[in-house]
This record gives C-alpha cells, structure tokens and sequence, in this order.
C-alpha cells in the first residue's frame, strides 16, 4: 500500500521532547542538521542528513526514527513504517514523536482504539511540557474518537483544546461537527456563546462557527446576526462556505437580496461547488421567479450533470416557464434516479 501522508503533527515536539524524555538526542554536526530539518520538514535534507547520522549513531532511536520518517514522508509500504515506528518505540517509549507518527498510521488503516492509545501515551508523556507541544495531540485524538464513532470523547478532546488555546477556531469547530451526535448541542452552543460574548469578541473565525451553530439549531435570526457580524470582523478570510452559510441564514429571516447577494459572493470564490448554484436557485424558487430558477439550474448542471438537486429545480424551471412538460418530466426523473442511487 501507498500513500502520501501525514506530515500534519509528526513535527511539533522533537526539540521539547528532551525537557521530558530520557532519551536524550546524539550529538554531532549530522544530528543537528537532521533534527533542523526534521523541524522545518525538509525531507530532502532530513534525508541526507540520516545518510551522515547512520554513520555515527546506526542504533540511535532518533537515527531510526528519522529513517521511519523519511520513508513516511515518501510513501513507502504503511505496514513497513509501522514496524519502524514500533521499534523506535520498544527501544525509546518516551519519545513523543513516534507514538503521534505511528497514531496517524493507525488512523489511516481505520484502527482507531490503536491510535488512540498512541495519542493517549503521546499526551501523557508531554503533559509537563508547555500545552503548545501537545495540544494538537487532543485534536488528533479526537478525530480518531469521532471515527470510531465516540462523539463525546471526540467533543471532549476538542474542547479540551479549545480551552487550552481558546482563539484558534478550528478546535470549536471540531467541537460543533461533533456535538450533535454526542447530543450535547447546547452545551457546545453555552461554550461558544461564552466565548463570543467574552474574549473572543472579534474572532471572526470563532463568530463564524457559533453562528453555523445557530443555524444547525434553526434558530435563524440568531444566526443571520452572528454570521453578520463575522463577515464584518478584520484580521480573517472568510470562506466560500462562510459567505454560503450566511446565505442561508439570510433566506430563512426572508432577507432574499442579502441571500442573493452572499450566495453569488461564494460561488464567485468557488465556482466549482454545484450547491451553490442549487442553493441560489433555491432562492429563486422561493421568490417564484422561475426564469432565474432555469438559469441557475442551468449553471449548476453546467458544474454537475449528475447532481439531483440540480435536476430538480431544472424540472421545476423548465414546467414552469414553458419550456416543455416533457422536457421537465426527463429532468424529474433523472432527479429521481439520483436519489434513488443515493439511498442504496
């Protein structure tokens, strides 16, 4: 098996890992260059780096994992480099590194309680190190509950980062894509509105998810004020979802030409996203104006040919501005079809 991977979090402890590991790192020109490169991910020079160390150190655990890493970097055979991680790990347990390395493995072949526990040990071993070294740790591990299917334990670990370093947006995400099906909504939404209404009173970012948490609760005119004020704030890029999600809050408070407006701004920026076009002839449908209802159909078939929303509100335009029953009834169909194929 291939595959390009995971040089996501293998780097973020190596250099602290030595305030809390025994295993301390070799000395000498080859080891230093190897650990730089290993810090800033320069395969290349990690590569010819271990080349030097091997000469010097073979049996080093740092020279071997660096071996394993190199060869992660280049997509060699997954089940090899986990017997490489395995080994630095039997010959060095209190290396950090590759327990997050081996973690990420495990998750790719889809044996979350492995990665788990690698991101477990991981944690524990950096726990007297500064939360900047292991937080993400949380975050690897809580993707890992969420496949498995633990949304709590998932919503626990992303909100245990969001409270370690509570301005990086992406740890409420995790927490809002996760707590639903933990069933613990509205505490996700107390922790967000805690955090809005406090300190992170102009993180876009952060704004932005608690009002996608307003609109997944329907609460709409909630969620129109939040993603108002997110669009408004300085100092982040929203996204074409960004501008997609403030579209759909807009409709619901029946704020069409502000929809409008916000949905053409996210197709603008992601012209390839089909439910953008199906979502803005959706508004089209609900102000009954059907020659637009046609035209966007047609751009979203233009991006899918095979998308059944498309299909549908193409039926749904072609009916309805006279261009043909028969015509609108193979629409409705291939609409139909797609549906069907999706519920198999």
């Amino acid at each position: 098996m291939k595959l390009k991977h995971f040089l996501l979090c293998c780097c973020y402890v190596l250099g602290m890992l030595t305030i809390q590991a025994q295993t301390k790192a070799p000395e000498g020109a080859a080891a230093k260059k190897a650990i730089e490169s290993y810090r800033i991910r320069d395969i290349a020079g990690l590569e010819k780096a271990v080349t030097e160390l091997e000469k010097v150190h073979p049996k080093h655990p740092y020279t071997l994992f660096f071996k394993a890493y190199v060869k992660d970097a280049k997509g060699a055979d997954v089940n090899e480099i986990l017997r490489d991680y395995s080994e630095v790990i039997r010959i060095a347990p209190d290396l950090s590194d590759p327990y997050i390395c081996r973690g990420q493995l495990f998750h790719y072949k889809g044996i979350y309680q492995k990665a788990i526990d690698d991101y477990t040990k991981a944690i524990e071993i950096e726990k007297g190190s500064g939360p900047e070294v292991y937080v993400e740790f949380y975050v690897l591990r809580g993707e890992s509950y969420n496949r498995m299917g633990n949304a709590s334990a998932a919503y626990d670990d992303f909100k245990s980062a969001a409270t370690l370093f509570p301005s990086i947006p992406r740890y409420y995400r995790g927490m809002l894509n996760t707590a639903f099906d933990a069933k613990r909504e509205q505490e996700a939404l107390s922790f967000l509105q805690q955090a809005v209404d406090g300190k992170q009173s102009q993180n876009g970012g952060i704004i932005e998810v608690l009002a996608d948490m307003y609109l997944r609760l329907q609460k709409f005119s909630q969620a129109d004020q939040y993603y108002t004020k997110a669009l408004a704030m300085q100092g982040w890029e929203p996204s074409a979802d960004s501008y997609s999600g403030a579209s759909i809050a807009a409709e619901r408070v029946e704020n069409f030409s502000k929809a409008k407006t916000l949905i053409e701004k996210a197709i603008q920026m992601n012209p390839k996203e089909v439910v953008y076009y199906t979502n803005r002839a959706g508004i089209a449908a609900t102000e009954q104006k059907w020659e637009d209802v046609y035209t966007w159909a047609t751009k979203a078939l233009e991006v899918n040919s095979n998308d059944m929303y498309a299909n549908m509100y193409m039926a749904v335009g072609v009916k309805l501005t006279g261009r043909g029953d028969a015509l609108s009834a193979e629409y409705e169909k291939k609409a139909y079809e797609i549906q069907k194929q999706q519920k198999q």
